[in-house]
């Protein structure tokens, strides 16, 4: 049984990490969709994200990608700060809450 993850889902978060690449935050907001739609626009064709049969969007890939990422980085993180991974998480989530709105 493998361990590893998906084709797809290991292209997923690599396309995330170029997204992330691409936006930066002193350029305009055309420009940084731009960016990131031309980064985003692998996923599809990657299989990351897909629809069934019947018309549901399947983004099991991408998910599975994105949370193989952030908990790699959430652990990095961690060790890098000394501190206990719900550290970090508490920190992540009130970034997330700030960007509310």
């Amino acid at each position: 049984m493998s361990t590893g993850i998906p084709e797809a889902g290991r292209i997923a978060a690599h396309t995330l990490l170029d997204a992330v690449a691409a936006l930066q935050l002193n350029a305009g907001r055309q420009e940084n969709v731009d960016a990131l739609n031309l980064a985003l626009g692998r996923l599809s064709d990657a299989g990351a994200v897909q629809m069934t049969q019947n018309g549901q969007i399947d983004a099991d890939d991408l998910v599975g990608g994105a949370l193989v990422l952030i908990h790699g980085l959430v652990l990095e993180l961690a060790r890098c700060r000394g501190v206990d991974v719900a550290e970090v998480m508490a920190d992540a989530r009130a970034v997330v809450d700030r960007l509310q709105g």
